[in-house]
């Protein structure tokens, strides 16, 4: 089968169009899931009581639940209960005003930050323990210690997974699609459609794809090779 050109560039023309949204997803997606995340796994390192067990159940079930599940299910749960939450937080709507796409930064925020949670976890148990004390020692609280000795040590650690759920972030969010949100895998391939070559349209968003993760990982790269400074280990 020929490969046509003139198809590819309508594809790839219309992949390009959503590729802002895409990036915009992932920013919100890692920022706010890298902070709730980080927050998680600290919580559970110093074990504070109920919330960290709640946090580590939640985070082991979640973990354990495809994206394409979790994104029917709380697209579901969203649009059955629309006029419920309304009500709750007294606000005068209709079902014009649903935004799906709350539901796929909820879903996609929630998968990063587990994993995160799980990442700063290790992260800040591979922290010598004397380096606790020695902040204690010199007259540090427990607050002043984690931010100044503990935290910009943990970051080296965390950025390489961080990486690879940034890359996952972007590539699970084309099944934003299964819940009716246009995305750059659905934009390539509508100009398909009339010719019946999706391969052209397939190759287009593939490349978009590509594109956008080769971004995000040269930054974090960056990030990561800068981070590496504040990491003490013994020799």
């Amino acid at each position: 089968m020929s490969f046509d050109s003139t198809v590819f560039y309508k594809a790839l023309l219309s992949a390009l169009k959503y590729a802002p949204a895409t990036i915009k997803l992932t920013l919100i997606v890692v920022i706010v899931g890298s902070i709730l995340g980080t927050i998680s796994g600290i919580i559970r390192f110093y074990k504070i009581p109920v919330i960290s067990q709640i946090l580590t159940v939640f985070t082991t079930l979640y973990q354990g639940i495809p994206t394409m599940v979790a994104l029917v299910v709380f697209n579901l749960i969203y649009l059955t209960n629309f006029d419920s939450f309304a009500k709750f937080f007294h606000i005068k709507v209709d079902i014009s005003d649903v935004n799906i796409v709350l539901v796929a930064y909820i879903v996609l925020i929630l998968g990063l930050s587990c994993s995160v949670s799980e990442t700063s976890l290790g992260a800040l148990n591979s922290i010598d323990i004397l380096q606790f004390e020695a902040g204690y020692t010199i007259g540090l609280t427990k607050v002043q210690t984690f931010i100044r000795i503990i935290f910009p040590q943990i970051i080296p650690v965390m950025l390489p997974v961080l990486t690879n759920s940034t890359v996952g972030t972007i590539k699970g969010s084309n099944l934003i699609s299964q819940i009716g949100i246009t995305e750059i895998m659905i934009a390539a391939i509508t100009p398909c459609v009339a010719s019946y070559r999706f391969l052209e349209g397939y190759i287009a968003a593939a490349l978009v794809y590509w594109l956008i993760t080769i971004i995000f990982e040269v930054v974090l790269k960056l990030l990561e090779r800068r981070s590496k400074k504040f990491r003490y280990d013994r020799a």
